[in-house]
């Protein structure tokens, strides 16, 4: 794990949906042991947290011809058809072919070609009369990663935040994972996270982030999933929000709370 000015990151761990002692039966929600050590190797702190991997995103739902074996070569041939390419060819040879490399993908880091529309407008634009459910691409109809309270206690769906659906995802002037719905669109200023900041940047209370309390965007605690809630179960015996004062602090604060 790397340092990042306030933080720790570790970024391009190799996931599957597969564990070591079963690589039959997938597994959607993997767990990750993190573990803190002092310069002796003395573990000071542990936590297991979820790790989502999905390869939900059933092409051959739709895609079947010429080869259902093949989605991905269909889709390259069409590409060569239309713009003349030989991106194919190209994967054939055993040179891999990234989407990204011409359709911008922030998630990837990857600009793309700036006069093509990202990866994420032409997936939804291609889409947006076809998809039946957000979940018939993103995990998906077993991991159905909206999976926090917003869904379970209040019955709130993908649109509610997406507000335009396929139509407003497929917007060109969009940049993908970074023009996301808001906290503050539905919550106080209060309760909202940092102007002009996501959700996943957000600090709050002596500097945490908005997820250290909270959890993820789409797995806000309490979760149905029972892994996501080790972490909060662990460190104040119950599922939820972090909310015991003295999970961080020796004694509890006369004044004050992580909202005030």
């Amino acid at each position: 794990m790397d340092l990042k000015v306030d933080h720790f990151e570790a970024e391009g761990i190799p996931l599957t949906e597969f564990s070591d002692s079963d690589l039959s039966t997938p597994e959607y929600l993997q767990l990750a042991k993190i573990e803190v050590k002092d310069t002796s190797g003395n573990l000071l702190a542990q936590s297991d947290v979820v790790a989502p991997v999905s390869s939900e995103m059933r092409c051959d739902k739709c895609h079947t011809k010429p080869d259902p074996n093949n989605f991905r070569m269909n889709i390259l041939l069409g590409h060569d058809d239309e713009a003349e390419t030989d991106l194919a060819a190209q994967a054939a040879s055993g040179n891999p072919v990234l989407c990204a490399d011409c359709h911008a993908d922030p998630a990837l880091g990857k600009p793309g070609n700036p006069e093509l529309p990202s990866l994420s407008a032409v997936i939804h634009e291609k889409h947006k009369e076809k998809a039946e459910d957000c979940y018939d691409c993103h995990p998906g109809p077993v991991t159905k990663c909206l999976r926090g309270t917003m869904a379970n206690d209040y019955d709130m769906t993908c649109t509610d935040c997406h507000v335009g659906g396929m139509e407003a995802l497929s917007d060109e002037d969009r940049t993908p994972w970074m023009d996301e719905p808001r906290c503050a669109d539905c919550h106080d200023a209060q309760h909202a996270e940092n102007p002009d900041t996501l959700f996943r940047f957000s600090t709050g209370h002596g500097g945490l982030y908005c997820e250290s309390c909270h959890n993820s965007t789409h797995a806000i605690l309490p979760s149905r999933d029972g892994r996501d809630n080790l972490q909060s179960t662990a460190l104040q015996g119950h599922a939820g929000t972090i909310e015991v004062c003295t999970v961080c602090h020796l004694t509890v604060p006369g004044a004050g709370g992580p909202h005030k």
